[in-house]
């Protein structure tokens, strides 16, 4: 599964909506899991460039070196993950978030914040980490700083939930009723089922 992982559509428009979509969909049963390892966690950390290639290397190492802290911190994502779909969902239909949620948010924030450090680039400056190669939650950092940053945006009123596929993304449309995670998937899978539909109640009358 950690090559579907790395090869997960990036539609949500933030790092931390597109790690919402790895799982799919909320709410059902048994929902589809893309998550099935901390190989594909970190299979997908990469894709979504939440880690650079060369602490993603770092980390991949230790990874199968220490197995056990490596499921342990799949747990964690995992948590991470519900907490931040609750607390967009929340938002998304006027409830309060959820303290439980907001306080495993803040958790890792904090821990984040102890790495995050500002660096010379170039002729500037720019943020980067430190520890990233030697720190297994290291994958979870950017996704906490990426929910927070957009949380505490006024963008953050712009997140939908696709009508489709259940799947997070912040709609950049003028209007702001954009209904579709991608309408050249989502959109005109509805199409193609309304135009079923029809052709249906026709043949019925």
């Amino acid at each position: 599964m950690s090559d579907i992982a790395a090869r997960l559509p990036l539609l949500g428009g933030a790092l931390c909506l597109d790690f919402t979509n790895t799982l799919e969909p909320w709410g059902a049963e048994q929902p589809t899991e893309f998550f099935t390892s901390y190989a594909a966690l970190f299979a997908w950390a990469v894709h979504a460039g939440a880690l650079a290639a060369e602490p993603a290397a770092a980390l991949s190492t230790l990874a199968e070196a220490q197995p056990e802290d490596a499921s342990a911190v799949l747990g964690e994502a995992r948590s991470l993950r519900r907490a931040i779909y609750g607390l967009f969902s929340a938002a998304a239909q006027g409830r309060p978030p959820g303290l439980d949620e907001l306080e495993r948010l803040n958790s890792i924030l904090a821990e984040a914040g102890r790495h995050r450090r500002l660096e010379r680039s170039g002729d500037g400056f720019a943020w980067g980490w430190q520890g990233v190669d030697a720190d297994l939650r290291a994958v979870l950092w950017p996704v906490a700083l990426s929910a927070a940053d957009l949380l505490a945006s006024p963008q953050f009123a712009r997140v939908r939930a696709c009508a489709g596929c259940g799947w997070l993304f912040l709609d950049g449309s003028r209007p702001g009723t954009r209904r579709w995670c991608d309408m050249r998937v989502c959109g005109n899978r509805a199409k193609a089922r309304r135009h079923y539909a029809r052709a249906r109640e026709a043949m019925s009358l």
